[in-house]
C-alpha cells in the first residue's frame, strides 16, 4: 500500500506540474451544488436538500463562460451506487478546459499530459527534466514543454542538449506500462478508433443496431472495452449523440483523417454542390474517451454552447431517468451563463483509475488511503 500511495503522490505532483508549465490557472470551485447537470447512469448525494458533486463541471463551464480559458481542477467527486474494483463512490478526478480547442485538440494535449506524467514516473531522476523557471520559458506559459517558437528549442530540447551523453539514452528512451499480462507502449504512435468502426471490430452487432436495441452499454462494457489500449494508449471517438448530452454535435464540414504519426487531423472541409458548407451529423457528436490495458481512463468534448438546445437535451434526460430515481431540476444559472461560452473543449480524468494503471494495480482499493468500508 505504501508503495501505491507514494506512486500516486508523485502521478499527482506531475499532473500539476504539467497545467502551471502550460500556462493554466488551478481553480478549486465548490463540492456542494443546489442543482448538479442531471445523467441517466449516475446517481448524486444529497447534502441536507444540495447535492455533492459528481463533476465540477457546471462551476468549471461558468468560469469558462467568464473568460478563463485554460482552466484545471483536481478535486474530489461523488457517485452513489458506484461499487467495485474500478469504481469508488468518492473518487479524485482532474477536469480541464481550455478556449478555442476542439476535442481533436484536446485528444493531443491530454496525450502529451500522459506521457509527460508517464517520463516523470517511468525515467531515472538524472534523465527526467526539471520544471522550467520562467526565464527558462522565456514567460511563454502557453507553450508546453515540447514545443518551441519558430527558430528556438523547445525546453526539453535544450535539455537534453545540457545534460551528459550518457543520460540522453534514458531521457529519449521508449517508455513502457507494465498492467496486468500487458505491455503499453507510451512513445509508440497512439491508437484513434471511432466508436462505429470499434463495433464493427469488436462487437457482435454495428453501433446503430445496439442503440437502437439499448445494448450500446452492454457491448461497449463487456465486448469493445476489455480490447482498448492494450499495448498502446486508444482514444475512442465520435459518439452517438444520445450518449453525449453536453457535447456538440459533430460537424459534416471536417474529415478528420489520422497522420502519419497516428495523430488526427481536420484539414478536409467538405462542401456541397452549391459550394456551401455541409450541416452537422445529427446522429454523432464530438465526444472521445481515453482506455489503457481495457481501463477508461477520461471522457472529453468539444463543449455545447447553445443554453437552447442544451435545455433540450437536459429535459430529455430527466424524462429518460429511472422511475424510482428522485426528479431533478436544471441548473438554471449554469444554462444561463453557457450563452456566453466560447469555443471550448473540456475532459474528464480518474485521478484513482490512473493511478491503478502507473501502479499495476488490479483494484482501486490499493491505490486510495481509505475505501469508504473501512471508515
Amino acid at each position: 500500500m505504501l508503495k501505491q500511495l507514494v506512486k500516486r503522490a508523485e502521478m499527482i505532483r506531475a499532473i500539476r506540474e504539467f497545467f502551471y508549465n502550460n500556462g493554466y490557472l488551478e481553480v478549486e470551485t465548490p463540492l456542494r451544488v443546489p442543482n448538479p447537470i442531471p445523467e441517466e447512469h449516475i446517481e448524486p448525494f444529497e447534502s441536507e436538500g444540495w447535492y455533492l458533486q459528481s463533476s465540477p463541471e457546471i462551476c468549471m463551464k461558468r468560469l469558462a463562460a467568464q473568460g478563463y480559458g485554460k482552466i484545471f481542477q483536481i478535486c474530489k467527486c461523488f457517485r452513489k451506487d458506484e461499487r467495485g474494483d474500478r469504481h469508488l463512490t468518492e473518487l479524485t478526478m482532474v477536469e480541464w478546459y481550455r478556449k478555442d480547442y476542439s476535442y481533436i485538440e484536446l485528444m493531443q494535449e491530454c496525450k502529451e499530459m500522459i506521457r509527460y506524467v508517464a517520463r516523470k514516473l517511468l525515467v531515472s531522476p538524472v534523465a527526467s527534466p526539471p520544471d522550467p523557471s520562467p526565464v527558462e520559458r522565456g514567460n511563454n506559459y502557453s507553450l508546453p514543454l515540447g514545443r518551441a517558437e519558430e527558430g528556438q528549442n523547445s525546453y526539453l530540447e535544450s535539455y537534453v542538449e545540457q545534460i551528459k551523453p550518457e543520460n540522453v539514452d534514458e531521457l529519449k528512451k521508449e517508455l513502457f506500462i507494465e498492467y496486468g499480462n500487458h505491455t503499453i507502449s507510451i512513445n509508440s504512435p497512439w491508437q484513434y478508433i471511432t466508436v462505429s468502426e470499434a463495433f464493427e471490430k469488436y462487437g457482435s452487432m454495428t453501433m446503430e443496431e445496439a442503440e437502437k436495441r439499448g445494448s450500446f452499454d452492454e457491448i461497449m462494457s463487456f465486448e469493445i472495452e476489455p480490447n482498448l489500449g492494450l499495448e498502446v494508449p486508444t482514444f475512442i471517438y465520435d459518439y452517438p449523440s444520445s450518449m453525449a448530452s453536453l457535447a456538440k454535435l459533430k460537424s459534416n464540414n471536417i474529415n478528420l483523417d489520422k497522420n502519419e504519426n497516428g495523430s488526427l487531423n481536420s484539414n478536409n472541409i467538405n462542401f456541397n454542390k452549391d459550394n456551401n458548407l455541409l450541416p452537422e451529423k445529427k446522429s454523432l457528436a464530438e465526444r472521445f474517451e481515453l482506455y489503457i490495458a481495457g481501463i477508461e481512463l477520461a471522457n472529453g468534448f468539444s463543449e455545447l454552447n447553445d443554453p437552447v438546445e442544451q435545455r433540450e437535451r437536459l429535459l430529455k434526460v430527466i424524462k429518460n431517468r429511472a422511475k424510482d430515481k428522485k426528479n431533478m431540476e436544471l441548473p438554471e444559472k449554469f444554462l444561463q451563463d453557457l450563452a456566453k461560452l466560447p469555443k471550448t473543449a473540456g475532459i474528464a480524468l480518474g485521478v484513482d483509475r490512473l493511478a491503478m494503471v502507473f501502479t499495476n494495480s488490479s483494484s482501486i482499493d490499493d491505490v486510495v488511503a481509505f475505501t469508504s468500508e473501512e471508515l
